[in-house]
């Protein structure tokens, strides 16, 4: 009997590396041998995309057997900061990281104290191979909202997974804070969830995620970045607020932002954010339509000028109304309260 009781212990610690126990007790399971084909239960959860910048590039530096212990060694680094949390990890894609929090202040948290790991990761590998050793960093994506939690598969195999349009806005965040060469991009869904003091965040605008009508609001959490960057992007959160929402031509959108990047480059800080709104303005200028209206690139967030030039593609002001972002000329930078 004893030892009957050691073997299902094993089998259900074995189990657990590859089905989260959150999951089981979710759909009111104990065990995995009772999931059943097609269960499901409606929550609300916070959902963290995260990814390496530059993996494709890294991984064409290693042998196959080398990229699997990186690989290894990057995901055990990380996975204590998620599990400290509360967090569980959902999904391992190569370098991608797919993890969930029943909080969203706790998702938050481990997004920040995961940029953290990762620094302090990249000293740890110099120091033990020198200055040659690649450091990494990391695009992370955050938000929150209603998920669908089920089984699926066939009858032969079965798995536990996320379906909703959380899941997707997620990841569009990862993405674009891959783009934006930024730490953290977190929604307003999710920022208006957690009661933490003191971040210091900036507001980037609105992006459209393909197949989801309302558009997603997206904040920077800078606080992720080195100290001297987060406070050149607190210092110029206003500036930056007025190039986006407070400008009336394309032109003077980017007149106001090379503005910044020339402050920027005085501070001798990067602000990849700035730059890429720079770049691809200038690559994608304003196309007149037949009937008057302004089309602007799509990759771009939706800025002050759509609205006054009444973009084809744009269905409501862009503009924040929220307290938290402030009219020209007020100061921003640390908020609790956040624009949607």
């Amino acid at each position: 009997m004893a030892k009957e009781a050691e073997d299902r212990l094993a089998n259900v610690r074995a189990t657990t590396k590859f089905i989260p126990t959150a999951f089981l007790r979710m759909l009111g399971y104990a065990e995995i041998s009772e999931l059943q084909l097609g269960d499901c239960v409606n929550t609300s959860l916070a959902v963290l995309f995260s990814s390496v910048t530059g993996f494709a590039q890294l991984s064409t530096t290693m042998s196959s057997e080398q990229l699997f212990a990186w690989l290894v060694d990057y995901t055990t680094t990380v996975a204590p900061v998620i599990k400290k949390r509360k967090g569980f990890i959902d999904k391992l894609v190569g370098d991608s990281v797919m993890a969930v929090f029943f909080e969203p202040q706790n998702a938050l948290r481990a997004a920040m104290e995961y940029q953290s790991v990762i620094s302090m990761s990249n000293v740890k590998k110099r120091t033990k191979y020198g200055r040659s050793s690649v450091a990494i960093d990391a695009a992370i994506g955050v938000h929150y909202g209603k998920v669908c939690v089920g089984v699926i598969g066939d009858t032969n195999r079965t798995s536990i997974t996320l379906v909703s349009d959380t899941v997707n806005v997620a990841s569009r965040l990862e993405g674009v804070a891959k783009d934006f060469n930024a730490k953290i991009v977190a929604s307003f869904d999710l920022l208006q969830k957690c009661s933490i003091d003191g971040i210091v965040q900036r507001y980037l605008g609105k992006i459209t995620v393909k197949g989801r009508k309302a558009s997603v609001s997206m904040h920077e959490i800078v606080q992720a970045d080195t100290n001297a960057t987060m406070v050149f992007k607190s210092d110029t959160t206003t500036d930056l607020q007025n190039a986006l929402f407070h400008t009336s031509t394309q032109q003077e959108c980017l007149d106001a932002l090379q503005a910044i990047q020339h402050k920027a480059n005085q501070a001798l800080v990067q602000d990849g954010f700035v730059e890429y709104c720079i770049q691809k303005l200038q690559q994608h200028p304003e196309m007149q339509l037949a009937d008057g209206r302004t089309l602007i690139h799509t990759s771009l967030p939706q800025f002050g000028f759509y609205s006054q030039h009444g973009a084809a593609d744009v269905e409501e002001t862009v503009e924040p109304q929220s307290p938290g972002v402030p009219p020209r000329g007020q100061k921003a930078g640390r908020h609790s309260q956040f624009p949607n």
